[in-house]
């Protein structure tokens, strides 16, 4: 059975986790206008070759797993009139509009309207004081400096090239504030001189994003403005917000190739000849690597690519490598 056909059944309880499993082959699942109810089952990523799946309609609670974005042929997508919330996944290479998530009224991110993550508003404006009151009085390091391997201002950590979970790490966590920035409610930045050298390190590689001089201050829903830095304007050209994309893809370039980039000719040789550092190879990690300069290649060549989409997908990419770690570790609990 390759289609199923449950709309308009009046079905109640929650979505089989094991649905996949009894139906592997499925490529077209309808359970729209039922009475579902519960979480949707992450196990539905499990049929890799989906085009069309339908869940409108129905009662269905908590947030579209993220899982989902491994969905790469879906077409056809609808959750509205249901009770979800969180984060929207990236679906594949279709875009899906607002419609398909009409009237869950906790879902955010594109096309809706933007995620803002309270948890971490004080890690990345610590960051944003870093760059406009001075430098702070714990120490940093430069996280250009540390990528080439160059002598850290702190003796407790060791000057030795870092690994690809740490770099994956620290470009997360800098997509992250960067995303906080430009879909801000109350203030929103674009930075327009995102570069290695003024993302800070701390003595556990948390990023701290810095040297806003250059930056746009946006005015706040009240319409006051937030900042006397620079200049403020009450409404954003989509540009400024697509510097600092393009910005962030030259910096995950050299993340990748551990190498400076120069914009005047890394932007041509770094996307089609990748040369990945020497030092990251035979970690396992090849096929991250590779999503990772897709994702890249997208912030520099792409002009509708966002921040907030740039971090979902490396965000999914990290789930992914979770997911493998723990399958790996409860496989070696069977032997």
């Amino acid at each position: 059975m390759q289609e199923l056909d449950l709309s308009g059944n009046y079905l109640s309880r929650s979505i089989p986790s094991n649905l996949a499993i009894i139906l592997p082959y499925i490529v077209s699942l309808d359970l729209s206008n039922n009475n579902l109810s519960g979480s949707i089952p992450s196990t539905i990523a499990n049929w890799r070759f989906m085009i069309v799946l339908m869940l409108d309609k129905n009662h269905l609670t908590g947030q579209i797993p993220q899982e989902l974005s491994k969905l790469t042929r879906l077409r056809k997508f609808s959750v509205a009139n249901n009770k979800l919330s969180g984060p929207l996944p990236i679906l594949s290479d279709a875009t899906f509009p607002a419609e398909s998530y009409a009237n869950n009224l906790g879902l955010c991110g594109d096309p809706l309207d933007a995620c803002i993550d309270e948890d971490l508003v004080g890690v990345f404006l610590s960051g944003f004081e870093v760059g406009l009151l001075g430098f702070p009085q714990v120490p940093y390091f430069i996280f250009q400096d540390r990528l080439t391997n160059q002598t850290s201002i702190m003796p407790q950590v060791e000057a030795k090239k870092m690994d690809w979970v740490l770099r994956y790490k620290i470009a997360v966590g800098i997509a992250r504030g960067l995303s906080l920035l430009h879909n801000n409610n109350v203030l929103r930045v674009a930075h327009l001189k995102i570069t290695s050298k003024c993302i800070l390190l701390d003595d556990k590689f948390e990023p701290k994003i810095s040297n806003f001089g250059n930056s746009i201050i946006l005015m706040n829903t009240s319409g006051i403005p937030s900042s006397d830095c620079n200049f403020v304007v009450p409404h954003a050209n989509p540009s400024p917000y697509k510097e600092d994309v393009y910005s962030f893809g030259m910096l995950l370039l050299e993340l990748i190739t551990g190498m400076r980039n120069n914009p005047l000719t890394d932007y041509r040789c770094g996307l089609d000849v990748c040369v990945i550092d020497e030092y990251l190879m035979g970690q396992g990690f090849d096929e991250e690597i590779y999503k990772t300069h897709k994702i890249a290649e997208s912030c520099i060549r792409d002009e509708a690519t966002t921040m907030l989409q740039v971090y979902q997908a490396m965000q999914a990419i990290e789930i992914s490598r979770n997911e493998i770690t723990v399958d790996v570790e409860d496989n070696e609990g069977d032997f």
